[in-house]
């Protein structure tokens, strides 16, 4: 029983891990206006988390991290141009 509640544990601390490092990581780049914008943003990466980031050993996750802050990046200034002419 303890060894289950454990790995649960584990899991939830590696979560954690993750929300917490994506959302510095967008703060850092400028792409999160406050703190709670960039944890609710990194809550929605939920399945990146699952299917590519709990993949990828913690030390190596600076490329991802870049690659999704480009993508994020590029979305925002779609955005911001397609509401400036409308």
């Amino acid at each position: 029983m303890s060894r289950k509640i454990l790995r649960g544990t584990q899991q939830h601390i590696d979560w954690l891990r993750f929300k917490y490092t994506i959302s510095g990581f967008l703060l850092g780049q400028g792409l999160a206006p406050d703190v709670q914008t960039a944890i609710e943003f990194a809550e929605s990466l939920d399945l990146s988390y699952e299917q590519e980031y709990k993949r990828i050993p913690f030390h190596k996750w600076g490329p991802k991290m870049q690659q999704d802050a480009d993508e994020l990046r590029a979305s925002l200034e779609k955005f911001s141009r397609e509401t400036k002419t409308h």
